[in-house]
């Protein structure tokens, strides 16, 4: 347990450190490929998916919970009722997460203005980014399940590897399609999010302890217990959410 919980820490720090070093190399980067306005759509549309993540209502945190308890008591059973509720849900949230955006490809002018008409394939990067949204909520069952059980050195190793190739892609594409910035970036995020999807299901579906996804292992008292854990987590979010906007008009 000892080392587990090692190499969980020093991984963890290490994507940290990752993460702001490519971030501060990186956004010049942006910003000079883009250009103010179009970087500036970007980060607005990457928020929107950020708080679009409110959407799993805490059931991403209870599962984690879930897992661990389940896991911990080798209850093969109630650990594939807990990760099979769980795909069901985000498969939906899924579903209305990409119609969201597919919807916003049509009438992009709702998030990006009167500068719609001046900005090049605009559906195009919506409907990517649909298309992205559509894996990254069933991603988070996989990574959930990971994380309770303990294999958090794995998530944090692809995610560091991940990191590293997104930011070589975007640099080595953006140089080679000037003009394109947003269609780059929107074609790199999903091929990121699919390889990340890949792995993570893979590594789940490898490790035969953790019983497969099934549609017949969803029940209600399942739901029940999910919702009512992840319904608490999902109320501290938003009150978190709220305090951090508020901050901005007081200042």
């Amino acid at each position: 347990m000892s080392k587990k919980l090692l190499l969980n820490s020093l991984s963890g720090t290490t994507l940290y450190v990752a993460n702001v070093a490519v971030a501060f190399v990186m956004s010049p980067v942006y910003i000079r490929a883009l250009g103010n306005r179009d970087y500036g759509l970007w980060e607005l549309v990457m928020s929107v998916i950020g708080y679009m993540g409110l959407l799993d209502l805490g059931v991403g945190t209870a599962l984690v919970r879930f897992v661990a308890v389940a896991d911990g008591k080798a209850n093969r059973e109630d650990l594939q009722k807990t990760i099979s509720t769980a795909f069901v849900f985000f498969s939906i949230v899924a579903g209305i997460a990409s119609l969201l955006f597919f919807l916003l490809s049509n009438k992009p002018e709702l998030i990006a203005g009167k500068e719609t008409s001046k900005i090049a394939n605009l559906s195009i990067v919506f409907i990517l980014l649909g298309i992205n949204a559509c894996m990254l909520f069933p991603l988070q069952v996989f990574t959930a399940t990971l994380m309770g059980i303990q294999r958090h050195y794995y998530i944090n190793c692809v995610r560091l590897v991940l990191l590293v190739l997104n930011a070589f892609l975007n640099y080595f594409l953006l140089q080679h399609y000037i003009g394109y910035g947003l269609v780059v970036m929107a074609i790199v995020t999903p091929t990121i999010t699919l390889v990340q999807f890949i792995l993570f299901a893979g590594a789940i579906w490898l490790d035969k302890t953790i019983p497969p996804i099934s549609l017949k292992a969803v029940t209600r008292n399942k739901v029940t217990e999910i919702f009512s854990f992840g319904g608490k987590t999902a109320i501290l979010m938003v009150a978190s959410r709220l305090q951090n906007l508020s901050v901005v008009p007081i200042i």
